[in-house]
């Protein structure tokens, strides 16, 4: 017996039909339209963002014997100041170029000017960035 080929055609409509009706769509745009959205950002949060992705790290220092040399002079005299702050006596000191950036927190502007003269009269330092921060009590 041989189908007609009204009935192949019949049939293979059967199936497509059957295909569409009953499974899932995944389409691109649904899939879009129904992803969680990204929450959106305020000015001052693109701000800081951006901010902290310039700052410098560790990673930034020079590896020029001045650059080593200065950053490990800093780093011995704060160490070895008694009386400073966990935190000053580990502030972050980057050097690259001869320009030393100071990072970390200190306990208050005394602190802050003590680190900053360091840097300033280590031989070799030819500026010096100050991001050290400090919180005042009223």
């Amino acid at each position: 017996m041989r189908a007609s080929r009204l009935e192949l055609i019949g049939l293979g409509l059967a199936v497509v039909i059957a295909g569409c009706s009953g499974g899932q769509r995944d389409s691109a745009a649904e899939t879009r339209a129904n992803a969680p959205t990204k929450q959106e950002r305020t000015p001052d949060e693109r701000t800081t963002e951006r901010a902290n992705a310039e700052l410098p790290t560790p990673f930034d220092q020079g590896s020029s014997e001045t650059d080593v040399r200065i950053t490990t002079a800093i780093r011995q005299a704060l160490v070895a100041k008694d009386g400073l702050s966990v935190g000053a006596a580990n502030a972050t000191v980057i050097t690259n170029g001869g320009v030393v950036v100071l990072r970390g927190a200190v306990r208050d502007v005394s602190e802050k000017n003590f680190v900053r003269g360091v840097a300033e009269s280590t031989p070799g330092a030819t500026r010096v960035v100050d991001l050290l921060e400090y919180t005042t009590t009223h």
